[in-house]
């Protein structure tokens, strides 16, 4: 029971905080996505998300970890969104 509270605000979370529908690829809004492992065992990830314009100036970015717990993954939070 403790845990499924726990999923269900992470989740919660990650969906108040990530607005993704509004910002997805199209013809004039383009991203690059990259993912850095931060240990050796794959288990804790960053993602870094830059957004571009029609004229391929950077518009907004956005940096977050994640982290292998038990068997699931973790959102660790917002490094930055600027």
């Amino acid at each position: 029971m403790k845990s499924q509270i726990l999923i269900n605000s992470i989740l919660s979370l990650l969906m108040a905080l990530m607005p993704s529908a509004g910002f997805c690829q199209s013809s004039d809004r383009n991203y690059v996505r990259t993912q850095t492992m931060l240990n050796g065992q794959g288990t804790k990830i960053k993602t870094e998300i830059q957004y571009y314009d029609a004229l391929g100036r950077p518009d907004l970015s956005g940096d977050y970890e994640i982290e292998l717990v038990m068997g699931y993954w973790v959102f660790t939070g917002f490094i930055s969104l600027f």
